[in-house]
């Protein structure tokens, strides 16, 4: 079977465990027996964000890896930290976010074209990286709504109009709201901010661009023409999101560009 490589830990005395991310089972951990001796065969074919073709037997509790054999191994991208630090990144927050033995074709394939983009792509952004979280939601069932205000509907081109208007105010301002869903208009966003809601202030700017991130169109996302601060922006709200649907603590990807 084809398979990502999510994650290798140490496993008793020359064992590892090993994470994959199959086609077909979805999440599944196993067990490499003789992974950590200098002479095990599939040790290199087991290196988190390899592509691999995997074979497993069953066991009591865990399977067998008693194969694998690497289809890409993503060399441009390890010989580079950046982009090492992002696929680190990419793999590790789908194995955080995943139930074992829940396949999603769409997600496997997402990933893998992720993978291959970054490793031909010059340079990988935040922006790049907001757009995989948003893609891994949106296959999780939890993609944010931005077309219309998630509490009155009032469209996105309705409160953009608003905006135009000469009695324009502060208070008018549109927000995203997190346990909501997404996007929500001025008004609906001072109704809710009056019973404690948490809301974050924000423009259709950052909507627009976060439209852009659900397109999961990789190559479009990373020559998308934004400014540092619209970045950010946007990478905020992503970022809060993801951890508030997640309802776990995740890692700023921000933070690894960085370095």
């Amino acid at each position: 079977m084809q398979a990502i490589v999510l994650s290798r830990r140490p496993f008793r005395d020359y064992d590892e465990r090993i994470t994959l991310f199959t086609e077909e089972f979805g999440k599944v951990s196993v067990i490499a027996r003789g992974n950590k001796r200098v002479v095990s065969k599939q040790s290199a074919h087991s290196e988190p964000f390899s592509f691999i073709t995997a074979e497993i037997i069953p066991g009591k509790e865990l399977g067998y890896l008693t194969k694998a054999q690497s289809l890409d191994s993503f060399f441009s991208i390890r010989k580079d930290l950046k982009k090492s630090l992002a696929a680190w990144y990419v793999v590790s927050l789908t194995e955080q976010l995943l139930e074992s033995q829940a396949p999603d074709i769409r997600l496997f394939r997402a990933i893998l074209s992720w993978l291959q983009f970054v490793g031909t792509a010059p340079s990988v952004s935040t922006f790049l990286l907001d757009g995989y979280s948003l893609m891994i939601l949106n296959c999780l069932g939890v993609s944010p709504v931005l077309d219309r205000c998630v509490v009155c509907s009032k469209s996105f081109f309705q409160i953009g109009r608003q905006e135009l208007q000469a009695d324009y105010k502060l208070r008018d301002k549109p927000g995203f709201y997190f346990s909501g869903g997404g996007l929500i208009c001025g008004a609906c966003r001072q109704t809710k901010k009056a019973i404690g809601e948490h809301i974050a202030l924000c423009g259709l700017k950052e909507i627009s661009d976060m439209k852009m991130l659900l397109k999961n169109d990789w190559s479009a996302i990373s020559q998308f023409p934004l400014s540092k601060a619209e970045q950010h922006r946007a990478h905020v709200l992503v970022h809060e999101y993801l951890e508030f649907h997640s309802e776990k603590k995740i890692v700023d990807w921000t933070s690894l560009l960085k370095l």
